[in-house]
């Protein structure tokens, strides 16, 4: 699973929580690429629905933002109605509004660190 991402989901969980960040979120190269909104929501459709975020179904993804934590690199995909300040925000740590301590972030950031750990 080399891709993880949070897609900006109309109606629920749009907002940002600024008074929390993901206790050691990495830092990582930023790469944000400007596409249609079909291709932003192709994209972000593809690794949407999975373990950690548990949502699927979504019709309308205007972007996201994707990691990889093996790569230090990190893809936000968004399109002209984008809220890329929403996007990079997530860059930085911080998770929606709501999520806690089990945040989206914070799970795929666990389960990563779990595997480096049973890898070594």
């Amino acid at each position: 699973m080399p891709f993880f991402l949070l897609a900006l989901i109309p109606l629920t969980f749009t907002q940002i929580d600024y008074s929390r960040v993901v206790e050691g979120w990495p830092e990582m190269e930023l790469i944000e690429t400007k596409v249609s909104r079909a291709e932003a929501s192709e994209r972000c459709r593809k690794t949407q629905a999975d373990v950690c975020s548990g949502t699927s179904g979504v019709i309308f993804i205007t972007s996201c933002y994707q990691w990889n934590f093996d790569q230090k690199k990190a893809w936000i995909w968004y399109s002209r109605d984008s809220d890329l300040e929403h996007e990079r925000a997530h860059h930085r740590g911080h998770p929606h509004v709501g999520e806690g301590e089990n945040s989206v972030m914070a799970c795929y950031l666990r389960e990563w660190q779990a595997k480096k750990a049973k890898a070594q």
